[in-house]
């Protein structure tokens, strides 16, 4: 197996330590096993506030909650900046994010008035992985959650590549090679950057 140096930066994307944090964890340990370095951030252990549309960004091209350290944003944003590649692990309500993740990809605001009012330049897209779960019973599925996805990601300078299906996962009884599944994905996650 090859050993790689690739900082990923891992996303959490439930409100609740659960399911999602039992696949995240699995996912990391393939990341750290293939020898690559992983930052974390749960949104069961920080505070992200939605966008207020006040325009601030617009002017400045930053979002004046992380100027003020209003809330745990500012440490997200850190971590996106020197990661080699993102992967969102989050489940899907009511066919899209819950509420917390959509708050950080409101958050991503800033980052369209630099490129688009400021006229920055695009910034190279790094690759972005998507796994998701969930109970299953919703007849709508999962696309709204990944189109969301794919456009906040866009535009924070990612592009959303691999979605995995892990619906099922940690609800009732799912077959345990989503487990080994889940390690191998982060292993090829790492080896890749």
């Amino acid at each position: 197996m090859s050993q790689t140096n690739a900082r990923i930066c891992l996303i959490m994307g439930s409100p609740a330590k659960g399911s999602t944090n039992r696949l995240a964890g699995l996912v990391e340990q393939g990341i750290l096993e293939a020898g690559g370095s992983c930052s974390v951030f749960s949104l069961a252990d920080h505070v992200v506030s939605g966008c207020i549309a006040c325009d601030h960004c617009l002017k400045t091209g930053v979002c004046f909650k992380n100027d003020d350290h209003e809330d745990d944003f500012y440490q997200l944003d850190e971590m996106l900046d020197v990661c080699d590649a993102l992967v969102v692990v989050t489940p899907v309500y009511f066919a899209g994010p819950p509420s917390q993740l959509k708050a950080v990809y409101d958050r991503f605001q800033p980052n369209w008035a630099r490129r688009y009012i400021m006229g920055e330049p695009a910034p190279e897209k790094r690759p972005a992985t998507l796994f998701v779960l969930g109970g299953g019973d919703d007849p709508f599925g999962y696309d709204p959650l990944v189109t969301i996805t794919r456009s906040a990601l866009n535009i924070a300078g990612f592009r959303l590549g691999d979605v995995h299906d892990f619906i099922g996962f940690g609800h009732g009884t799912y077959p345990l090679r989503m487990e080994s599944d889940a390690i191998r994905l982060g292993r090829s996650i790492a080896e890749k950057y």
